[in-house]
């Protein structure tokens, strides 16, 4: 910056001399080259302020976007975060239910075993009061089994009620949390493609904007240009004379 500021000053410092020798040699056509060159200038500036005009639009909308890309990218890591609940939740309601059914399987067979025993017991060539006695105690075994397998039942049925429940709440927390991320995501991409529209019609107005204050400079010097020239042919007609 400095340094082409540095260069901007030698430059206008040599087209100031040159201007200078130019009117001390032909006064008309140096005012007319100072014209020309306060012309220049003022369009530089009028050119200047434009990229000034839209530069802190053009910062806006690149932020914008930024801000865009950075809720897209916490949307989807949000979307995967509940895919991985979900699934998560769906794994432990299955062990949940699958071991229930297990125990179940286990007493049942348990059961099996030992009205097995007891069919045996029974067929066995016993005096009958030797044989009541054994066949007393599997009933109360069988009865005290039926028992505990109701209850395993019993508790079976509420571990899938509450497995239900969980399953339920968890999907409605991820599609709540993916709605929320996706009305986010919605407001975002509006509020960047109305800045977008702000800035384009920021550039365009500073496009369209008229260079007055470049008119008026080349008319005013002009004049004064066309003025030396009439000063310089009354002065060059009097000395002749």
């Amino acid at each position: 910056m400095l340094g082409t500021t540095m260069l901007q000053q030698q430059q206008q410092q040599q087209q100031q001399q040159q201007q200078q020798q130019q009117q001390h040699k032909n006064p008309a056509g140096g005012v007319r080259a100072a014209a020309a060159t306060a012309a220049g200038y003022t369009a530089t500036a009028d050119a200047a302020a434009a990229t000034a005009e839209a530069a802190p639009a053009a910062a806006a909308t690149a932020a914008a976007a930024t801000a865009a890309a950075a809720t897209a990218a916490a949307a989807t890591a949000a979307a995967a975060t509940a895919a991985a609940a979900t699934t998560a939740a769906a794994a432990t309601a299955t062990t949940a239910e699958l071991a229930p059914v297990a125990a179940g399987t286990t007493v049942g067979a348990a059961l099996a075993t030992t009205q097995a025993a007891a069919a045996a017991a029974a067929t066995t060539k016993a005096p009958q009061h030797q044989q009541q006695q054994p066949q007393q105690q599997l009933q109360q075994q069988q009865q005290q089994q039926q028992q505990e397998l109701q209850l395993l039942q019993q508790l079976q049925q509420q571990q899938q009620q509450q497995q239900q429940h969980q399953h339920q709440e968890t999907a409605t927390e991820a599609a709540a949390m993916a709605a929320a991320t996706a009305t986010q995501h919605q407001e975002t991409a509006t509020e960047a493609a109305a800045m977008a529209a702000a800035t384009a019609t920021a550039a365009a107005a500073a496009a369209a904007r008229p260079p007055a204050a470049t008119a008026v400079a080349a008319t005013v010097l002009e004049a004064a240009a066309a003025a030396a020239e009439a000063a310089a042919v009354a002065a060059a007609e009097a000395a002749r004379q």
